[in-house]
């Protein structure tokens, strides 16, 4: 957050060695060195108190929304509950939206001192409903709107899932509550960037309340026994530097790379390949390029991006790296990929941190570092986030009292940011998920780069994922001809959806 500054205060002060209650005005001939200096020190000792006082999210909130009182009202949270949806991937105890109590647990406990905050703050009772799958979330939207009843005041869906319920006209737009402000610090404003349609319409957040959209990021976890007996440099400092790029991760791991049984081929789980890859082979990179496939502009049109200049070149040089160059090795069972990379047999693996307690016991130790860029000319990296793991908040199109939830949504974001969110980290530093303190600064460099997409996870844009995984699928640069193809049935989709949005009354 960012800190106070002392300029204000310090104007204040000055002023009150001119009016202090009397109209006697202290002038070069009646000043004496004693005032000055005295004045001096004050100064020094108000603007160093001011500037070490840190502006946080619970003290913004607790400014904001100070004042209000709701008198024991009922805030219902409609979230997933242990086990249910991406939460097994994570502990059989996690869970986003309530703790019923303190037990040690870091996530568990940092839910509950979010939650009894707000609480504290205007007089709420928080009171969770939990359902185990997307379905189950989708259709309780859908009863909600369709008998236009008051059974829940806000909802933790799964984020592709809720590409069928906009089309359906069942959300509520943000920006029409009143104090609910989607520029706080406390949302992901990648998230609101992309979303945010024709610049007034946003219909889900994502932010410091969830932690299901840092852990469906993908990220590059690696071998550092490999990389280092290849002679290779560990990657951190050049992250740091943003001379991450394809070519450099494309030599780091072809470095380590070892036909273990000398017979002449590379296959996993039996020798040292350079890089696994689950069924996306390519889509996750071209995230990490920042190129996306649609965007949707404020004057309502619609930019594919597919067949960018750019984005062809990008499609290219994945290509040329993953095929062409044999940097990367998939099998369409995904389960003997995780145990290769684990038993020290794959420089790198590509996958969602959120299977990082797979790694808890690899013998090797391991680091993590974002996805490279395209280039040294990108300027920012950028992280595929998968839009069906991550959670977002939403309002059925019937909520009651917008009031009442925007400032319930912002007090619960607000002091998510020094408990839940916070918590991530600890639990990957205590609990020994992350070997090193470098890995954890990238983590932070891939959390704050996440690149959206209006399309591929929607269900609306599976032939661009088809178009972009095609190229490794088939072992061959077809990329220009599968994106063409699959434009105008998509083109069709999404101009449709954009009509359909702009008429909605939300």
């Amino acid at each position: 957050m960012k800190k106070l500054t002392a300029w204000v205060l310090l104007a204040v002060l000055l002023l009150g060695t001119v009016s202090c209650g009397n109209s006697t005005v202290n002038t070069p001939e009646n000043t004496t060195s004693a005032d000055t200096q005295i004045s001096s020190d004050a100064v020094d000792s108000v603007v160093t108190e001011v500037e070490e006082k840190e502006v946080t999210a619970s003290s913004m909130i607790t400014e904001k929304f100070g004042g209000q009182n709701y008198d024991g009202r009922e805030f219902r949270i409609l979230g997933f509950d242990v086990g249910g949806h991406f939460a097994n991937n994570i502990s059989n105890t996690f869970m986003e939206v309530w703790a019923e109590e303190y037990n040690g647990e870091i996530i568990n406990d940092a839910i509950y001192d979010r939650n009894a905050q707000a609480s504290e703050l205007l007089n709420i009772t928080i009171v969770p409903q939990l359902v185990t799958t997307t379905s189950e979330m989708a259709t309780r939207i859908k009863q909600a709107v369709s008998a236009a009843a008051d059974d829940f005041d806000v909802a933790l869906q799964s984020l592709s899932n809720l590409g069928t319920t906009l089309q359906n006209n069942e959300l509520a737009n943000f920006k029409k509550f009143p104090t609910l402000d989607t520029s706080s610090p406390w949302y992901d404003q990648n998230s609101v960037e992309t979303f945010t349609l024709f610049g007034e319409k946003l219909y889900w957040l994502t932010g410091d309340y969830m932690l299901l959209d840092d852990y469906a990021v993908h990220v590059i976890f690696f071998n550092k026994n490999l990389v280092t007996n290849a002679g290779q440099e560990l990657p951190y400092d050049t992250v740091r530097e943003g001379d991450w790029t394809l070519d450099k991760f494309c030599a780091m791991t072809k470095a380590a790379e070892l036909d273990v049984n000398g017979d002449g081929k590379m296959v996993i789980g039996t020798d040292i390949v350079a890089h696994l890859e689950n069924h996306d082979k390519i889509k996750h990179w071209v995230y990490g390029c920042r190129e996306r496939s649609i965007t949707i502009n404020e004057d309502k049109t619609l930019e594919i991006d597919t067949l960018s200049e750019r984005q062809v070149n990008v499609v290219e040089r994945l290509y040329h790296y993953t095929v062409e160059e044999g940097m990367t090795y998939s099998i369409s069972d995904d389960s003997q990929l995780s145990p290769a990379f684990k038993s020290g047999l794959a420089t790198s693996y590509c996958i969602a941190l959120a299977y990082i307690n797979q790694y808890r016991d690899m013998p090797d130790d391991f680091g993590i570092v974002p996805m490279p860029k395209y280039d040294e000319m990108q300027e920012e990296y950028g992280h595929y986030i998968s839009n069906y793991a991550a959670t977002a908040l939403c309002c059925p199109l019937t909520v009651s009292d917008r009031e009442f939830v925007g400032t319930c949504i912002e007090t619960l974001s607000a002091f998510s940011t020094e408990t839940v969110n916070t918590a991530l980290y600890d639990v990957l530093l205590t609990s020994k998920l992350v070997r090193d303190q470098e890995s954890v600064e990238m983590l932070e460099i891939a959390l704050s780069t996440k690149y959206y997409d209006w399309a591929v996870d929607f269900p609306w844009g599976s032939t661009f994922e088809a178009a972009y995984n095609g190229v490794y699928d088939k072992k061959t640069f077809n990329y220009v001809s599968a994106a063409t193809s699959a434009l105008k049935a998509q083109k069709k989709l999404l101009e449709r959806l954009i009509d359909n949005i702009s008429e909605f009354e939300d």
